[in-house]
């Protein structure tokens, strides 16, 4: 009996994170940049909008710098993808990770933001 109500806790918890959490994909190419988003759409719509604000500020980084400097060697890329961590069947812990390569120099930036949220509450 035990093993049947654990099981089907387990069940509900993997049901219930599926449909807390769904991804959405973002792809923007053009001449000298390229956008590659994954991101998550939660149930929680003050998280969602804290990690929309925060993906809009990644995107005005790449589209103001290629007003900057309009004639890139290498095509700029910004990707950002995420992590999601559920602790004690409450706490959700998304961590979006974003890199930004610029073309003209070679190298990376990364920017890290994490969230973390009650889902009791």
């Amino acid at each position: 009996m035990n093993k049947k109500i654990y099981f089907l806790c387990l069940l509900m918890l993997l049901i219930l994170t599926i449909f807390l959490l769904l991804k959405k994909t973002m792809i923007e190419e053009e001449k000298n940049y390229v956008i590659s988003i994954t991101y998550p759409k939660t149930n929680i719509k003050k998280l969602n909008q804290r990690i929309k604000n925060d993906i809009l500020k990644e995107i005005k980084k790449i589209k103001e710098k290629e007003r900057e400097t309009p004639y890139l060697i290498n095509r700029d890329e910004l990707n950002i993808d995420f992590e999601y961590f559920l602790f004690d069947n409450r706490y959700i812990n998304i961590i979006l990770k974003s890199d930004l390569y610029h073309g003209n120099t070679n190298q990376n930036s990364y920017e890290l933001y994490s969230y973390l949220y009650d889902r009791v509450r």
